[in-house]
This record gives C-alpha cells, structure tokens and sequence, in this order.
C-alpha cells in the first residue's frame, strides 16, 4: 500500500530543490550556447580565410546552427521553469518539458563537434593521424556512451514526476521500467550501428543535416510545451503519466537517430 501524496503546498519563495536545480540547467546552456557561438564564428572566419575553398566543412555549418538554437531555446526552457513561483506539482512537469529540450540541445552540440572533426579531416588531411585518432574516439563515445547516458540523465528527471504522482520514493514504477528499457535500446541500436557502420554506408551516405533540423523542432516544442505548462497547468498536481512518457519516447528516438547517424560519418 502507498502512501498517498502529500497536500500542496504553494513555494511563493521559489527555493524549492527542482527550481534551483532548473536555474543551474538555464545557465548551464547559456555557458555551451557560447561554446556553439564561438564555433560558429571559427567556421565563419576559416570560410572567408585564404584557404576558404574547402567544400566538407560548410556540412558542419548547420550542426552548430542547430546547436546554438537549441541551447537557447533549453535554457529559455529552464528559465521558465526557474522562474514559475509554485508548489513542486508544475515545477516537475517544467523540468521533463526542458529536459526534451536540453537533451537535443546536448547531443547536438556534441555531434556538431563530431561533424566539425570529420570534415577537417577530409579537406585538410593530418599526416600524423592525430584528428582521426581524435574522430574516432569521440565517434565511439558518442555513439556507444553520450546517447544511451542522455537519455538515462532525462530519466532521472522523471523519477521527481513519478515521486510526485505516487507519494512514493521506493519501487519500480511503470514509467521507471519504460525509462530502463528505453536506455537499453538505444544502448543497443548504438551497439548495432557501430557493428554495421561500413554496410549502412554502402547502402546510403550519412545525411548530417536531418538531425539538426529535428533537434531544433525538439528544442522549440520543449519551450511551447513549458509555456504551456505555465500557462495552464494545475500548480498543485504532476502533469498526467501521458505527457513524460512521450517525451521520453522522444528523447530515446532522437538519441537512437543521433548515434545511427554519427556510426555512419566515415
């Protein structure tokens, strides 16, 4: 037998745990939003540079486009959610909607790196194989670890919705196993793309410029679903069990896509 949730109670001095951790999240993307700005900018001045005839690195252009409005867009997310005055019952629903958000935000940002590394080395190739040793570490990692860890870090916000809507801390929830099973899959699709990278790359090259308009559409729809949430949401109950799980599934379809995609950079 649970325990019933406790009552609501109205946190006017918005010094709950949730709303503290949400203003470090929101300033946690403006810090990478200025990594990706900086980025762009070096892309921008090797283009216009003596040596600007370089054809592979205009494909990391949108990557880091993407990269920067996602972050701007979660951190808004976060912000919102920092920002919201109430009871802990909406500040869990603003934390899985800027979840979305930032996952997409982070896996972008890495695979724009990933991007960047790939095409350097093709237009401008190292003899001492030090940027492919480097492409390919970091291909692995993201491929194998970044993904399936995104999705687990998202998880772990759920567990304050699941808390909120139980009463309880202990336990497996419906939505704790749907979490699990979700970071073993896309453990899995990573674990087959790296296995069958070279065939996927027979059938059909990478197309780097899919994710990115995808990511974007995550992050602007994790800002209208917090809007939202201020909005209309009742300040003293967790959003339905409906609404986290398709963000989840989100999460979990976007991190399997970004690792087939990165597998298959040759």
């Amino acid at each position: 037998m649970t325990t019933p949730p406790a009552p609501c109670v109205p946190n006017p001095s918005g010094l709950s745990a949730l709303r503290d951790a949400a203003g470090f999240y929101s300033q946690l993307s403006g810090v990478l939003a200025g990594f990706a700005f900086a980025g762009l900018v070096a892309l921008i001045a090797a283009r216009i540079g003596a040596r600007s005839s370089y054809g592979d690195l205009a494909v990391a252009y949108r990557p880091t486009v993407s990269a920067f409005v996602c972050l701007v867009a979660a951190s808004m997310s976060f912000a919102l959610a920092a920002g919201d005055p109430t009871s802990l019952g909406r500040a869990s629903s603003l934390e899985t909607a800027a979840g979305l958000g930032f996952a997409a935000a982070v896996l972008t940002l890495l695979y724009s790196l990933l991007v960047l590394l790939h095409a350097v080395e093709r237009d401008v190739p190292d003899e001492t194989g030090q940027t492919r040793s480097a492409f390919s570490l970091l291909q692995r990692a993201f491929v194998i670890l970044v993904c399936p860890l995104t999705v687990l870090v998202f998880s772990a916000g759920m567990h304050d919705h699941i808390r909120l809507r139980t009463g309880t801390t202990t336990g497996l929830q419906g939505l704790d196993v749907a979490s699990l099973a979700a970071v073993g899959a896309v453990l899995v699709v990573g674990l087959l793309a790296r296995r069958f990278a070279t065939r996927m790359r027979e059938r059909r090259p990478a197309a780097p410029d899919r994710l990115p308009a995808l990511a974007m559409a995550m992050a602007l729809v994790a800002v209208g679903v917090s809007t939202v949430v201020v909005i209309a949401a009742d300040p003293c109950r967790p959003s339905p069990d409906l609404l986290p799980a398709t963000e989840l599934a989100l999460v979990a379809i976007f991190a399997a896509a970004a690792a087939v995609t990165a597998a298959r950079l040759d």
